[in-house]
């Protein structure tokens, strides 16, 4: 059974300068736009998320730990989902990214977090 992660982005602050990277099937909801430059490859971003399971179970929130979490914007550092969509976010956006299971985790999952073929929707303020 495939089912989605969600990410909620919390702000997204860029730190130097930005550009747009192709985003595949990962589905973007944007919740407030940003008035903000969008992030381009290399660039640093540091956001805040909260990451969710397609039954709405959180597994993962910065927010949570009080602790933006950054990095560099396509030098796969973090799951391609996060990549593709957060290529397009303006500085200051909130948005709800949903990533299916070929972005996010595959068939291997990541134990004990994440169950394998599962999907990942990340709300992002």
């Amino acid at each position: 059974m495939r089912s989605i992660i969600f990410i909620t982005v919390f702000t997204v602050y860029v730190c130097v300068c930005f550009t747009k990277a192709q985003s595949g099937s990962v589905f973007k909801t944007i919740i407030r736009n940003g008035t903000g430059p969008v992030p381009t490859r290399n660039q640093t971003v540091i956001v805040h998320y909260t990451g969710k399971l397609q039954n709405g179970e959180v597994f993962d929130s910065s927010r949570d730990r009080n602790e933006p979490f950054s990095f560099k914007l396509g030098m796969q550092e973090v799951i391609s989902g996060w990549d593709a969509g957060i290529s397009s976010m303006r500085v200051g956006e909130r948005a709800e990214i949903e990533i299916p299971p070929e972005y996010a985790y595959g068939a291997e999952g990541y134990p004990p977090v994440y169950p394998f073929y599962k999907s990942v929707i990340r709300p992002l303020y």
